[in-house]
């Protein structure tokens, strides 16, 4: 135990293990740890050669008055060949385009017609009962809230036009997501063919994709559609793949064993088994689906989305925030529901491996001459344990029946009449009160804001982008190389310079950089802040519990709402910008640095105090050490989030390739949105491979 304890309390410095070297005599000098990519002397080499050739560069370009950006003679003429490839595409096979436009706007419109015409109080019994009996009635009671709000704001008309849209979208995304997976499932070859494509899907911000779809589709219903399905295809396409390849190999053979097809072994074996995983997937997609069908009422597809945008259009906060908590309370009930559906179902009698069972004979026996008042009586059997559990004894059960009785009333009482044409009795808004808030807040306190704000423009962002765009590019691309050689090896060193040269081909250097320098100060302040709200919610229960929910409300609500309080507090300009993509990118780095805190295993917590150390040194050399794979890969995802959070803050001031994106969707130039966003799916893919090589060690060797 002591010679443990002692391993832990040594910085991870002096725990590097120096591998055997030669040593190599050049000029009477050993330079044998100098050639060592991984030690200490070689990092040191390679310093100062990239020192150096940075000077080397800076004193040529000052020398020859050289222009710092990159050269503008490269620019390849990318934008325009696509736009001639569109356009001669559209005039060859206009009647493939039309079909599809007609055939999306007939399924959402009778989708569309379907909910509305039913009665309210019929649609919310249904998603009531259907949530109480596949999850929980605490579900059931949440979906009770949501829906009261949604009829007492007058939102429920958008609500089912928003639900609209994305029953239609979802179909086509899951079942081509499905196959898509299967396939990639039974090849190797296609999957490394397929994975490049699935991460520019998920890179590329989905502003980019309006453009092609206005231009073949025009606005509405079908390009927002078509839009929904590309975006959130990925999740569930990834996530088929792996639950089909985690697949016990002994289920597989049992059942060829038995004689059974590969259709037989496909749809009763490795999809049952299979189903975790894909629930995780579609209820990822279900997510993704609903922020691209809130952004898509930008292009006039109706909806939720809509009412988020006028209320972003005209600053009013109060009708946005109704619109943005009715997406919460959807949002979360998908969310919990398709979590409790990915969750394994073992009833009694049955096995996890009761989906092989028709292989073997040892099905579970079902009586076919039940009838269907005994099928009723079972339902209802099921439906009453979940109401009144055992285990929760009479008075929760109580509760949950008055909470039921109460919260339906309140939902009868808010919903409109069956024909849509009168409102329910129950009304109240948030307009007025938030409005006025606003209001107060921006006459009595904005005006101490604005000098802060001034400030971290004047001396903090200015000087960061002026001094990357005043680097000349050879530089810029000598550091990114070198540093993704220090992280991932040599593969990702030229591979980031040649993403840096294909970002300069395009025209988009200097807006790339600003958006660098940006997102760079955003990432800086969101970790900061991220990781101490992290180590606070790991040390207590209760602030973890609190900061859960209000994370949840902060990854659920739409993009376009944290435009509107970070023009409230600071104005139109590119600080509002950081401010929003500060808020939209600090949950993920939270809840990771909270999970990986919580998970270091406690032995070497006790070990270290045992030794003596201070809790801060507990901290910082034993628990963040051991999280810092959680830690990074939460800063990872953070800055993904932060750079797709600047291109829509764009809308309130902030430059760079957020505002090309912006200026191609409103002029719908397909050229310049191309361009714009191959460089932003090439800036985030370059950010997520530096990201991801580091992290790792230190903890291994503490935990060696």
């Amino acid at each position: 135990m002591d010679t443990e304890g002692g391993k832990l309390m040594v910085d991870a410095t002096d725990q590097i293990a120096m591998s055997e070297i030669r040593p190599i005599t050049v000029r009477g000098l050993q330079f044998g740890a100098l050639v060592k990519r991984g030690s200490s002397y070689s990092f040191l080499l390679q310093l100062i050669a990239v020192v150096a050739a940075t000077g080397m560069t800076l004193v040529l370009y000052g020398f020859l008055g050289m222009d710092h950006n990159f050269p503008a003679e490269w620019k390849l003429p990318v934008g325009e060949a696509i736009d001639a490839i569109v356009d001669a595409t559209v005039r060859t096979i206009p009647w493939l385009f039309s079909g599809i436009r007609s055939t999306i706007i007939t399924a959402v419109d009778f989708t569309e017609h379907v909910l509305l015409s039913t009665s309210p109080l019929v649609i919310a019994a249904v998603v009531v009962i259907a949530v109480a009996t596949l999850a929980s009635v605490r579900l059931a009671l949440f979906g009770l809230v949501g829906i009261t709000f949604v009829g007492a704001t007058g939102l429920w008309e958008p609500t089912m036009e928003t639900a609209a849209l994305m029953a239609v979208a979802l179909l086509f995304a899951v079942v081509f997501g499905l196959v898509l997976g299967v396939l990639a499932a039974r090849s190797d070859r296609f999957t490394q063919l397929l994975r490049p494509v699935l991460d520019a899907m998920q890179s590329c911000p989905s502003l980019v994709y309006f453009i092609p779809f206005l231009i073949v589709f025009g606005t509405g219903a079908p390009s927002a559609v078509l839009i929904t399905i590309i975006y959130s295809l990925p999740p569930v396409v990834r996530l088929t793949n792996l639950g089909l390849r985690e697949v016990p190999p002994e289920a597989i053979e049992a059942a060829r064993a038995f004689g059974a097809s590969k259709v037989q072994v496909l749809t009763k074996v490795e999809l049952p088994l299979a189903r975790p995983s894909i629930m995780l997937g579609v209820n990822q997609t279900v997510m993704l689906a609903l922020s691209v069908v809130v952004m898509a009422g930008m292009i006039g597809a109706g909806g939720l989305g809509i009412e988020v945008w006028r209320s972003v259009q005209q600053l009013r906060f109060g009708r946005g925030l109704q619109a943005g908590l009715a997406i919460v309370f959807i949002a979360i009930l998908i969310d919990r529901l398709g979590y409790a559906l990915s969750q394994p179902r073992i009833t009694p009698g049955t096995t996890r491996s009761a989906p092989v069972a028709g292989f073997d004979g040892n099905q579970p026996s079902v009586d076919k001459n039940e009838t269907m008042r005994a099928k009723a009586r079972r339902h209802v059997g099921r439906l009453a344990k979940r109401v009144y559990p055992k285990s929760g004894g009479l008075y929760p059960a109580i509760f949950q029946a008055a909470a039921l009785i109460i919260l339906a009333t309140a939902a009868a009482l808010a919903l409109p009449s069956a024909d849509g044409n009168s409102p329910g009795l129950l009304t109240f808004s948030l307009n007025g009160p938030v409005d006025n808030a606003i209001r107060w807040f921006n006459l009595n306190v904005a005006p101490y804001i604005h000098p802060v704000r001034d400030f971290l423009i004047r001396n903090i962002l200015l000087p960061f982008v002026k001094s990357l765009l005043w680097m000349p590019w050879p530089i810029v691309t000598l550091v990114v190389g070198w540093l993704a050689f220090r992280r991932r090896g040599a593969g990702t060193g030229l591979i980031s310079v040649a993403a840096l040269f294909l970002i300069g081909m395009l025209g988009m250097w200097q807006h790339a950089m600003t958006t660098l320098a940006i997102v760079g100060v955003a990432v800086a302040i969101s970790v900061t802040l991220g990781v101490a709200i992290g180590i606070l919610m790991a040390k207590s229960n209760v602030i973890e519990a609190v900061g859960r929910a209000v994370l949840d409300v902060m990854q659920t609500l739409p993009i376009f709402l944290f435009i509107i309080p970070a023009v409230m507090f600071l104005g139109i300009g590119i600080v509002a910008g950081i401010f929003a993509t500060v808020i939209y990118s600090m949950p993920p780095v939270i809840r990771l640095t909270n999970l990986g805190l919580r998970q270091v295993n406690i032995e070497m917590v006790e070990a270290a105090r045992a030794f003596g150390a201070t809790e801060s040194q507990v901290l910082w050399k034993v628990r963040i050490a051991a999280a810092l794979p959680s830690i990074m890969l939460g800063v990872t995802q953070t800055t993904m989030s932060a750079l797709a959070m600047v291109v829509v803050s764009a809308m309130i001031g902030t430059i760079g390739l957020g505002e090309r994106v912006m200026w191609a969707v409103g002029s719908v130039n397909l050229p310049l949105g191309f361009e714009a966003g191959v460089s932003v799916i090439t800036l985030a893919m370059l950010l997520d491979r530096i990201l991801q090589g580091g992290g790792g060690g230190k903890s291994k060797k503490l935990a060696a």
